[in-house]
C-alpha cells in the first residue's frame, strides 16, 4: 500500500497468510471496498512490518467507516491522537 515516502503501491497484492487466512486470491489495491477491507485486516492482524507499508492518512481518514471491535477501534483513534503523531503526521516505527 501506499506510505508516505511515496512508495508505489502495486495494482494486485496477495496478502500474508498472518493477516488473511480465509482465500488467497489477489487484492485490488485500486478498488476502494478491497483496498479498506484490506486496511481493517492489517489493523486487526498486522505485525509491525504490515503496518508500516499502510499509508497512515489513509488510515485516519477510513478509520470512522471500519468496522473494528471497539478495544481496537479505541487504540487507533487515541494514537491518531496523541499530539506527537499529530505533529509528525506519520508513525515511525
Amino acid at each position: 500500500m501506499k506510505t508516505s515516502v511515496k512508495k508505489k503501491t502495486p495494482r494486485f497484492i496477495t496478502p500474508k497468510r498472518s493477516i488473511v487466512w480465509s482465500f488467497d486470491h489477489p487484492i485490488d489495491m485500486a478498488d476502494p471496498v478491497q483496498r479498506q477491507w484490506y486496511i481493517k485486516q492489517v489493523l486487526l492482524y498486522g505485525r509491525r512490518e504490515d503496518l508500516v507499508q499502510l499509508d497512515w492518512n489513509e488510515i485516519k481518514r477510513v478509520l470512522p467507516d471500519l468496522l473494528l471491535p471497539k478495544v481496537i477501534r479505541a487504540l487507533w483513534e487515541d494514537y491518531f491522537s496523541l499530539p506527537i503523531v499529530i505533529n509528525k503526521k506519520r508513525f515511525r516505527g
